[in-house]
């Protein structure tokens, strides 16, 4: 079964001071959804998140967090997760790799 992803809606207390989402609370969700697309059948463990933060994540409309997993063995995973905007277009993407615990 693929991975389903994440939706966010983001809160104003989400939001930095400029009304976009803040970086940290799009590396968390992030590392959720990179995370949860490897989880299901063994225990894995987030051991490092490279993120890009491709255009500003406006905290006014709803973000997908989807994963695609790149690698997956019995102790190591890596995982893309795009996050997009309700235009479809890009605003950050992070590659999550997990241990097995």
């Amino acid at each position: 079964m693929p991975p389903q992803g994440l939706e966010l809606e983001a809160a104003e207390s989400h939001c930095n001071p400029l009304g976009n989402v803040h970086g940290g609370i799009l590396l968390c969700a992030s590392e959720i959804a990179g995370h949860s697309a490897v989880t299901p059948e063994a225990e894995f463990q987030t051991t490092s998140i490279a993120m890009a933060f491709v255009r500003p994540c406006p905290g006014t409309e709803p973000l997908t967090f989807a994963p695609r997993v790149i690698y997956r063995g019995r102790s190591f995973a890596v995982v893309q997760v795009v996050a997009r905007n309700r235009a479809g277009k890009t605003c950050t993407t992070a590659t999550v790799t997990c241990h097995r615990v």
